[in-house]
């Protein structure tokens, strides 16, 4: 028992189609927005849930952790279009069960299916690269002391290294020189680049922005 979670009207008729075909699967519900899934996956409890990450209004990120929380045991695998390590991190995080990329064919994609629904945890082809990056990613948080994630998000919120140095009450010399480390320890070709990273990789956030005391 499935339901497809994805905003392309075709390719949602096509997927179902291609699942009806086979004598397993049956499709009790589909959706074209977050919200609609997550009243679908709630109301009919089926056992696996396929759902797209970008559709209209909330995306598959948003309602992820909702239906993890409401309907514990239905089985969610990512089927997407995004092969960022960034997305698949999130996902994975919040609990989804797989991530396949809609490159897939349908023995991957079928074959995926049945692994979650044994318990497995399910990465299709590509994914489990992607998520060493993201996990290598993940490590530099540890790494960043309070000083550089104050840096950080300085330099995220557009201040120059002086106004950085005049808020933090810091020399310019160790702003730069953190700067230098904090680069080093991201792999950033540059101080934008460096916080465009943090912010991926979730070191710093968008509320971490608007909390910020400048």
């Amino acid at each position: 028992r499935i339901v497809l979670a994805d905003d392309h009207t075709i390719l949602r008729k096509t997927l179902a189609s291609m699942l009806e075909s086979r004598d397993d699967f049956v499709i009790v519900g589909e959706a074209a927005d977050g919200e609609a899934a997550l009243q679908q996956v709630t109301s009919i409890l089926p056992d696996v849930l396929l759902l797209d990450l970008n559709m209209p209004g909330k995306g598959g990120l948003e309602v992820l952790p909702v239906i993890r929380a409401e309907a514990p045991n239905v089985k969610v695998i990512i089927l997407t279009g995004r092969e960022e390590e960034w997305y698949i991190m999130r996902a994975l995080r919040a609990g989804a069960h797989g991530y396949i990329l809609k490159s897939a064919d349908e023995e991957e994609l079928v074959d995926g299916i049945f692994k979650v629904i044994q318990g497995q945890m399910v990465l299709g082809k590509g994914v489990a690269e992607r998520i060493v990056t993201g996990l290598i990613g993940g490590d530099h948080e540890q790494m960043i002391n309070n000083t550089e994630k104050l840096i950080l998000l300085h330099v995220a919120a557009g201040y120059e290294n002086p106004d950085i140095a005049k808020q933090l009450n810091l020399s310019m010399s160790v702003v730069i020189e953190t700067l230098a480390q904090i680069m080093n320890k991201l792999d950033a070709k540059d101080r934008n680049a460096a916080a465009l990273r943090a912010l991926r990789q979730e070191i710093i956030s968008l509320d971490d922005l608007h909390d910020l005391d400048v």
